[in-house]
């Protein structure tokens, strides 16, 4: 249906993710990743790659070893490499596995069946500011950097922000959104052009950074 356009195309999007979605995942599959005991290495961070998206795709071994080299390829990972390294790379796989690549996946292709058919815009953003507080009980550590859910920190817990800058942030995410859910854009977002997400001529997402300092 979203290939072929058989859907409502009278509407514009506004999609996004966190940076860490996947460490949400690891602390609630793998208890172990909560002690402060708790050690990782090069061989144990393949392997936890490896053990969570095998888990979601038994039958492609392949493509489960595919992804764990792609992503400690991308970290540059060595036995060299810091426990913060380690973890990202174990995040980044597991949240773009289970959450990110379907959420732009979708986004993508509901953009372009927008812009074709109706000229209805597509807008993303990407959250990277870790909040003061995080709504979901087993988001607590400050190894889980911005976790899944913690976007509604800005948008639902005012009371908990106790930093000026997380109140500003929040003013300013909840100011763009509602301008959004009124006008089918975002504008701009602490002085930065929120342009559409199929900007780029290479077919790649271009999304807002949520944070105290934001970029396109």
């Amino acid at each position: 249906a979203l290939l072929s356009g058989r859907f409502n195309t009278d509407i514009d999007l506004l999609y996004g993710n966190v940076t860490e979605e996947g460490s949400f995942l690891m602390a609630s599959h793998y208890p172990e990743f909560n002690r402060e005991d708790f050690v990782l290495t090069l061989d144990s961070t393949r392997e936890y790659i490896m053990k969570y998206v095998g888990k979601k795709n038994p039958t492609n071994e392949k493509c489960v070893n595919e992804i764990a080299r792609f992503y400690m390829e991308r970290e540059n990972l060595s036995e060299c490499s810091t426990q913060e390294d380690f973890r990202r790379a174990i995040f980044h796989a597991t949240g773009d596995y289970q959450y990110g690549v379907g959420t732009i996946l979708f986004g993508q292709t509901v953009a372009r069946q927008l812009s074709r058919n109706t000229g209805k815009s597509a807008y993303a953003w990407l959250l990277s500011q870790s909040p003061g507080n995080h709504l979901v009980p087993i988001n607590t550590p400050n190894w889980m950097g911005v976790c899944h859910s913690d976007e509604m920190f800005y948008i639902l817990a005012i009371s908990l922000q106790t930093k000026p800058e997380d109140r500003e942030l929040s003013h300013d995410i909840i100011r763009v959104w509602t301008r959004f859910a009124r006008d089918g854009h975002p504008g701009t977002f602490k002085g930065v052009e929120w342009t559409q997400a199929l900007e780029h001529k290479n077919g790649s997402t271009s999304c807002m950074e949520l944070c105290y300092e934001p970029r396109m």
